[in-house]
């Protein structure tokens, strides 16, 4: 496919399903294994329900190699929503979106939008106190991120 506006917007869906589905799986995943932990209830082991997340992530050997110490959920959840070196991250994909985002023409209202994620994003905390928290977290997450897919929408959609 050929490097202009219709491959720009591929990768811009691309990057805001893959920054979705990540704060998904932490939203419903890891909150599950933050509430068990927090009950006091004898998981199977919390790093083998770690490597789980990361496994459904593809993120496990990338997180062995950034990270090099223990697994644990808070260097689980920090990797995912903020290591910008994996493609996976939050961080990560709201990048992408600004690289393409900046060869369209006139992006500014649309940018304006991502600023607005990115501050959603900073917010999170890398760990919650219980699931509920990192719950909700996330769910403000892939709300900013639903907002700056329709704000690309309203400005590019009808031109694609």
């Amino acid at each position: 496919m050929t490097r202009q506006n219709s491959y720009r917007m591929f990768r811009l869906g691309r990057v805001i399903e893959r920054a979705d589905m990540t704060t998904r799986v932490l939203g419903v995943r890891a909150a599950a294994l933050l509430q068990v932990q927090a009950a006091g209830i004898d998981a199977l082991s919390d790093e083998v329900q770690w490597m789980g997340v990361l496994r459904s992530l593809s993120a496990l050997q990338m997180f062995q190699r950034a990270t090099r110490g223990p697994m644990d959920g808070e260097a689980v959840v920090r990797f995912l929503l903020f290591d910008a070196s994996f493609p996976r991250s939050v961080q990560s994909c709201l990048d992408e979106v600004r690289a393409v985002l900046v060869s369209l023409p006139a992006p500014h209202d649309v940018l304006a939008v991502l600023d607005d994620a990115e501050a959603v994003l900073a917010e999170a905390r890398p760990i919650a106190s219980d699931g509920h928290e990192l719950d909700d977290a996330m769910e403000r997450v892939q709300s900013a991120t639903a907002r700056l897919d329709d704000a690309i929408h309203a400005r590019y959609g009808a031109q694609t």
